[in-house]
């Protein structure tokens, strides 16, 4: 978790840095025309439960096997939010115990 801290300021330095450094001033002021102020020109995305987990996912798991497990999961939970798969099955799959995906699925 300590690491993922360390990460984070590091990542939020580079970002200021680069930021500082950009000279905004140098940019031409036009002004924006009607169409390129449309609502139809915007793009929407919306995050599936899949990638808001995988995300999540990412940021509590360090070792890659277990984010190998957390993602096969993930991959595994249908449209209404439930495991689609057991655990037992997980397990044979994986050729992993039972205990190890029962630790990750309680992250």
């Amino acid at each position: 978790e300590e690491s993922n801290e360390r990460r984070e300021e590091n990542n939020f330095d580079d970002w200021l840095s680069y930021l500082k450094e950009k000279d905004y001033r140098s940019l031409p002021n036009r002004p924006i025309t009607e169409k390129e102020n449309r609502y139809e020109n915007f793009i929407y995305y919306r995050e599936s439960l899949q990638d808001y987990l995988l995300v999540q996912l990412g940021t509590a798991i360090s070792s890659d096997i277990d984010y190998k497990i957390g993602e096969y999961l993930i991959g595994n939970i249908d449209d209404n939010g439930y495991l689609a798969i057991g655990l037992d099955d997980i397990s044979l799959d994986l050729n992993i115990k039972r205990g190890k995906i029962e630790k990750i699925l309680s992250l």
